[in-house]
């Protein structure tokens, strides 16, 4: 009875947002270009993605996808109108919940928005996505929503999804233009912060599936996150080789914390000099951020520390270096 009552629940709400598809059409039925490159932030899991991506929208004047955007995934387009007109604009004090922010326009990773089109660890059992996955009438409708969300905010669009790492081929077929902006992080302290998310909370898996998910879909949490991290940052190296060397830009964890500012004139550099015209926020950068480091008392041992540590040594001396 009660399974029944559930079923009969998410049917009622599948049906709602179906029924908000209509709300986008008007739009959607327009011919229109995107403006500027698009920007995706990449990084494996806890490596800082959030902060970067709070920082920029900070910084600079961006489009992207919000929480009100996310929540009513099937009109985006409308939704983010709405949320421009009616809620107040985004500020943060750079906190979050694993890349989570309170509020109507606070950024969001839009996975809601994604998963549309995108293969869902839950759903399909894998996330990398293959360049010619997507049909051409998907990419078509991917690229409209995008560039109308762009013309909502008049500025360049901008997204930080985790999945982005392993959709770096679909996303060069739908944005032939794309520029990416990875930050790197110490992949022990990504791998610990992960182990971490999995014993609090009882977790097999979370979040990004690499490319070679198979090889180590029912091995060991240990196993799990080092591998994770591992070959998420290998899938996010071998992709970008088939894009530009100058429409990709990598920074480090560390450095950002230690001067933002300076990265954030690095970063303006960089878009500049690839078409992607954005203007600066009156936004008092702050001089420098404490670096996260995962706390592990009383949830992981230092054998289980010491193990994998060899693990992602290992695996850095047997599949090359990045």
């Amino acid at each position: 009875m009660l399974n029944h009552a559930k079923n009969l629940i998410k049917k009622v709400i599948q049906t709602g947002h179906q029924t908000t598809t209509l709300l986008d059409k008007r739009f959607l039925k327009k011919s229109i270009e995107c403006k500027w490159p698009p920007v995706f932030i990449l990084g494996p899991p806890r490596s800082g993605t959030t902060l970067l991506y709070q920082l920029m929208a900070s910084s600079f004047r961006f489009a992207y996808f919000s929480n009100l955007t996310n929540r009513y995934f099937m009109c985006p387009i409308t939704a983010t109108q709405i949320g421009i007109q009616l809620c107040h604009e985004y500020k943060t004090d750079f906190t979050s919940e694993y890349g989570f922010e309170k509020g109507c326009m606070a950024l969001s990773e839009a996975g809601n928005i994604w998963n549309r089109w995108f293969p869902q660890e839950k759903r399909d059992g894998f996330n990398y996505t293959p360049s010619g996955y997507l049909s051409k009438k998907t990419q078509e409708s991917i690229y409209k929503i995008i560039a109308n969300i762009e013309d909502s905010f008049d500025a360049p669009f901008m997204t930080k999804n985790g999945k982005s790492c392993v959709r770096i081929p679909t996303l060069l077929d739908i944005f032939p233009n794309a520029l990416f902006i990875e930050i790197e992080r110490n992949l022990m302290d990504s791998a610990l912060s992960i182990l971490l998310r999995l014993k609090k909370y009882n977790l097999d898996w979370w979040s990004v599936m690499p490319k070679q998910i198979d090889q180590f879909r029912n091995a060991n949490n240990l196993e799990k996150v080092c591998k994770q991290v591992y070959f998420i940052k290998k899938n996010i190296t071998e992709d970008l080789q088939s894009c530009q060397p100058q429409r990709f830009y990598s920074l480090q964890y560390d450095t950002l914390c230690e001067n933002p500012a300076k990265k954030m004139d690095e970063i303006y550099q960089f878009l500049e000099s690839n078409g992607c015209f954005v203007e600066r926020k009156q936004f008092m950068i702050p001089q420098d951020f404490q670096k996260s480091t995962p706390k592990v008392d009383g949830w992981v041992s230092r054998a289980e520390i010491v193990n994998m540590e060899k693990m992602i040594s290992n695996l850095i001396q047997k599949e090359q270096p990045f």
